[in-house]
């Protein structure tokens, strides 16, 4: 896409910079394209079997192999496979480690980047092994983050080809970085609970651990290593891919579609639904983008986000018309909570995101009363800005 279709730019003290359009866009259409400074997959969602590419998130299920396991109908055939966009043959693994991918271009690309400074044979003595396990039980699902993603950033600057390359890296870092550590410790409060400073404590010697070098070290003291989970805790985007779910949608839009293959395709989600459930359809992890991460949040938001190639390239979409010189919002909430009352979503955003809303919805809504939406399933904010 053109990398001049949106600038980033001042807006206020309390947004900071913004994301703006240089061009009218239509709805539907692809305002731009970015891959991930660093993204990795969940550490539960990996376990689980829910097998992607190391480099790019990329399913390594078939469509096919998807819905056997997501259905538990091992018998179960997919008609239409040529509308499969998984590629087994493609698929390469490291020598050593055994790590997957989608293609060997994500082979060496991970290798040369950072993979060559991780990799190492499994063994539960070993820190980065002792450093996913000690995350893995204290950090339970739903995930919104993996702190191997920090390991992963790490093994980067420490395989980067010079200094200059070290500094496009921090660089990259810095834009995501919080002014306050204030704001910090309350984003991590939401993620890791009352006791995330015990919780960064045992983690931080083990990344010392893992990574003694010099030029990191300073990553690893108290204040640093606050700072740098803190840009995960409070940036990292999630990324959700799926082969069967490619495959279902590629199929839904073919001219060879019938009424017979949607009423086939609604079994299917019918019995995925029964077996796993709908949520947990796709791979899934996070990532943090320097380009995205301008954008400012709003509850009628004119962008989503997607990850339309399958893997963890983020597209951000226009939902509706934009105009030059508009801003460019995407939604910090989900789907169910952008329909909830005024009072219900900026309860959520003060406890997960730590502001006050104000953007054009929520203005139009402000004489709203203060109640909780119906909907809201007993979801319990913990904020510490509600008042008692």
């Amino acid at each position: 896409m053109m990398e001049d279709a949106v600038e980033e730019r001042f807006v206020n003290s309390k947004s900071g910079n913004g994301l703006f359009a240089k061009r009218n866009f239509q709805a539907g259409e692809v305002i731009f394209e970015e891959a991930p400074l660093v993204v990795t997959q969940f550490v539960w969602n990996e376990d689980c079997n829910y097998r992607s590419c190391e480099k790019c998130l990329r399913p390594l299920e078939t469509a096919q192999e998807n819905a056997r396991r997501l259905t538990g109908n091992r018998a179960l055939n997919l008609p239409l496979p040529e509308l499969d966009d998984i590629k087994p043959a493609e698929h390469r693994n490291c020598g050593n480690c055994g790590a997957s991918y989608c293609s060997a271009a994500c082979l060496d690309s991970a290798y040369r980047s950072y993979h060559k400074r991780l990799c190492h044979v499994n063994q539960s003595a070993h820190p980065l092994d002792v450093i996913r396990e000690t995350w893995k039980q204290s950090h339970h699902p739903p995930e919104s983050f993996n702190v191997m993603a920090i390991a992963k950033l790490a093994a980067m600057f420490l395989s980067a080809e010079s200094l200059e390359d070290q500094q496009c890296i921090t660089g990259a870092l810095a834009r995501f970085q919080c002014e306050t550590a204030n704001a910090n410790e309350g984003i991590i409060h939401r993620m890791l609970g009352p006791n995330f400073e015990v919780r960064l404590e045992v983690l931080r010697p083990l990344f010392a651990a893992a990574f003694p070098e010099e030029s990191v070290t300073g990553w690893w003291t108290k204040d640093g290593f606050l700072a740098l989970f803190a840009v995960f805790a409070r940036n990292a985007q999630g990324v959700g891919v799926s082969s069967y779910g490619t495959w279902a949608y590629n199929v839904r839009n073919s001219p060879n579609c019938t009424q017979q293959t949607l009423d086939w395709l609604d079994g299917v989600d019918k019995a995925i639904e029964e077996k796993t459930g709908l949520d947990f359809m796709d791979n899934e992890g996070s990532g943090l983008f320097v380009r995205q991460r301008a954008s400012n949040h709003s509850c009628d938001p004119n962008t989503e986000v997607k990850f339309r190639l399958n893997n963890a390239t983020l597209s951000l979409i226009a939902r509706r018309p934009i105009h030059a010189g508009e801003e460019v919002f995407i939604t910090y909430l989900d789907n169910c909570a952008l329909e909830r009352s005024r009072h219900s979503r900026q309860k959520e955003l003060r406890s997960y995101y730590l502001f006050n809303c104000s953007c054009q919805k929520c203005q139009q809504q402000a004489d709203q009363a203060d109640e909780t939406s119906e909907d809201e399933d007993d979801w319990e904010s913990d904020d510490p800005m509600e008042e008692e």
